[in-house]
């Protein structure tokens, strides 16, 4: 019965993905969204029966009250139709928000280090099978599981720093790498291709320069920014990510502290896109297509603040603890999650490394370190 949250966390990151049913407006996304929720309160339940300790600094505990606090708020102060549940599209409002952050706080920790090799293989496994088991989307981009090419990229991006964990094999680490550059090619996601790119990148580096993992991860969150900031440039100026972009920014500026709402994204978006000869004005946009615009948008510039210190306090303790596969993976969440509108499952991964960063770095609950 103790290992039930070990087993629930390890359904939620290696099994929601495959959760398809026809029911709802998306076979892929609303049944992993609903199976999520349940499945985080379920763990949260047993965690609690079976009084699990939650360790965090003063800091910490401030910054998820916060996040609590400002979403709850914003349901009396901008009650809407889409503000409490979200779109029936994707469901990704306050609910699932509050869900998500239970789970960073509930989620059974340091599983990567001892998670079998032949779940992280037959994880990627049926996920390359995918390409094959679903159709490309109009433009010839594989979609799998997930539903869309992004997300689908995503889930290389999961697995592949964690084919560099000392237990794997030279055999199995190139037959992982091909699996994964499989559903890259075939998703056709450049937000995943660099993302893990920088992931490659960063555990090279730790490796051959061990004692400069801070010039490492400082040199990959460089080329990430570059990367982030080059899409303002090179784009096209009237591309929708662009255009989004600045309605988010400027929606952020009419709601400056606590913003418009975690379910109202959509709502802010197209109101913001009014103000300027926009092309998202007559489209139909519900997420910033970046995690950060996001939290600027829904929880304003409080909310943000406590977003960026949690995130900060993940990066600080996963690299005082080495445990650097861990840091590569959440690296890489941020990059496909900055380009990119996020999957349920996304989220859930993205949380999980967020709020098992959480707590003292030199905790000896801690695992060995992962090079």
């Amino acid at each position: 019965m103790k290992d039930l949250p070990r087993y629930i966390t390890l359904l939620l990151l290696f099994g929601l993905p495959f959760v398809i049913l026809p029911f709802g407006t998306s076979q892929f996304e609303i049944p992993k969204v609903i199976l999520a929720q349940v499945m985080i309160e379920a763990l949260v339940f047993f965690a609690l029966f079976f009084r699990q300790r939650i360790i965090l600094t003063a800091i910490e505990k401030t910054c998820y009250f916060i996040l609590f606090f400002i979403p709850f708020l914003d349901l009396f102060l901008f009650t809407s139709g889409v503000s409490f549940f979200g779109n029936p599209f994707r469901q990704q409002g306050a609910f699932l928000f509050f869900h998500l952050l239970l789970f960073s706080l509930f989620a059974k920790r340091f599983l990567f280090a001892a998670i079998p090799s032949w779940l992280v293989f037959g994880f990627l496994f049926l996920q390359a099978a995918g390409v094959i088991l679903f159709p490309s989307n109009d433009v010839g981009r594989s979609y799998g599981f997930l539903g869309e090419p992004n997300a689908f990229a995503a889930t290389s991006v999961f697995v592949v720093p964690l084919l560099f964990l000392p237990r794997v094999k030279k055999e199995l680490l190139f037959f992982g790498a091909t699996l994964s550059a499989i559903i890259l090619l075939a998703s056709g996601s450049r937000s995943g291709l660099i993302a893990v790119l920088l992931e490659v990148l960063f555990l090279l580096f730790v490796r051959r320069f061990p004692k400069k993992v801070g010039v490492s991860f400082t040199v990959c969150v460089v080329l990430f920014v570059v990367f982030l900031v080059s899409t303002l440039f090179l784009s096209d100026p009237h591309e929708s990510r662009v255009e989004i972009w600045r309605a988010a920014f400027l929606s952020f500026l009419s709601h400056p502290l606590i913003g418009g709402g975690v379910g109202n994204i959509e709502l802010l978006l197209h109101k913001a896109s009014l103000q300027f000869a926009s092309y998202i004005s007559v489209r139909y946009v519900d997420s910033s297509h970046n995690i950060f615009l996001d939290m600027l948008v829904s929880l304003g510039g409080i909310g943000f603040l406590a977003f960026v210190i949690l995130l900060f306090f993940s990066f600080r303790t996963y690299l005082l603890r080495k445990e650097f596969v861990s840091v590569a993976m959440l690296l890489g969440m941020v990059v496909v999650l900055s380009f990119n509108p996020g999957s349920v499952w996304e989220l859930v991964v993205f949380w999980y490394l967020v709020g098992s960063g959480m707590g003292e770095a030199g905790n000896s609950d801690t695992t060995p370190p992962e090079t």
